[in-house]
């Protein structure tokens, strides 16, 4: 009996061909190491500035990418405050992508740094991301200069002729631990379908339906309590431009979709919008979707609101 052994070929970790050679300088990449290999010295340079990009208006929901200047090498990208679903850092190059799909215009600036074991350097990025299309008023009609009813192909420009906008999209009532709440996929916006002091399956249990100011404030507040309403801890008194996208023009007394707000009262209902500092906030009217102001101790009705997790960004 024999054997025959053969040799081991010696390693060539200078084929830049081979493997060994490819996993060398991978683990000189991660680690950071400027210690040459066949010659070759992965170096570290570290970032001295950082450009951020210009002020380019990006259009809700398109694709974009903005790249920053700076002369770090192998540098890793961070912000703060951190930047919204659907934006990250280009893992390839020094750039962030992605598509904005807030309900609206992003004002919120960012400090990005760029950084590497040798150094960081920021800048402010102050991005441009445009909001989604404002709600469809609903209108068909339109009217002329008296106020008559008129054929909106005579009158071009009004909301009747246009009908342009984001379409309305509300889910629910939705049953959740007991409560209803109305859900706005367009927004984000999470609103408690029955406004506050009408309760039951339907908002059919009447109550106390009028709130002043503090007291509103304190009426969403208290859901919050515990375990919350609808199993949320972040309920709070809208603004008046969230209202706002509650409105159907086509409907009055109330103006809005009782399909998914049912029994809703048509009157005045509570802001956290102030329209004079210290005494005076905005009114969401729906009997004909009108805006008014009252004074902190005016009654009126009021529902409450919060942001759905999955759809929070840094608009304000």
């Amino acid at each position: 009996m024999s054997f025959f052994c053969q040799r081991a070929k010696p390693k060539n970790l200078c084929d830049p061909k081979s493997d060994d050679y490819l996993e060398s300088l991978l683990v000189r990449l991660i680690n950071f190491d400027e210690t040459a290999h066949c010659g070759v010295v992965l170096k570290v340079d570290p970032p001295t500035y950082l450009i951020c990009p210009p002020l380019v208006p990006q259009v809700n929901g398109n694709f974009f990418v903005e790249s920053f200047a700076t002369d770090g090498t192998r540098v890793s990208f961070s912000s703060s405050p951190p930047l919204p679903a659907g934006i990250s850092f280009s893992p390839f190059s020094n750039s962030l992508q992605g598509s904005f799909t807030g309900w609206k215009a992003n004002r919120q600036n960012f400090t990005i740094t760029a950084s590497n074991p040798k150094g960081s350097a920021s800048c402010t990025y102050q991005p441009a991301w445009m909001r989604k299309l404002p709600t469809k008023t609903n209108q068909t009609t339109c009217y002329d200069g008296a106020n008559n009813l008129a054929s909106c192909s005579s009158l071009p420009g009004q909301d009747g002729n246009l009908q342009k906008g984001t379409p309305q999209s509300f889910i629910g009532p939705t049953l959740v631990a007991g409560v209803e709440i109305t859900t706005d996929p367009n927004t984000g916006l999470v609103w408690t379908s029955c406004q506050r002091g009408k309760t039951g399956i339907g908002c059919t249990t009447p109550g106390t339906t009028i709130f002043q100011y503090s007291p509103a404030l304190a009426e969403c507040a208290s859901l919050n309590v515990g375990s919350g309403f609808a199993n949320r801890t972040d309920w709070r008194v809208p603004e008046l431009d969230e209202y706002l996208t509650t409105y159907n023009y086509a409907l009055e007394n109330p103006s809005i979709d009782q399909t998914f707000f049912p029994v809703t009262d048509s009157f005045n209902f509570k802001t956290n919008t102030i329209s004079t500092l210290g005494s005076r906030t905005f009114n969401a009217t729906f009997i004909q979707s009108s805006i008014g102001s009252g004074d902190f101790t005016d009654s009126h009705h009021l529902r409450c609101v919060l942001i759905h997790y999955l759809l929070k960004t840094n608009d304000c």
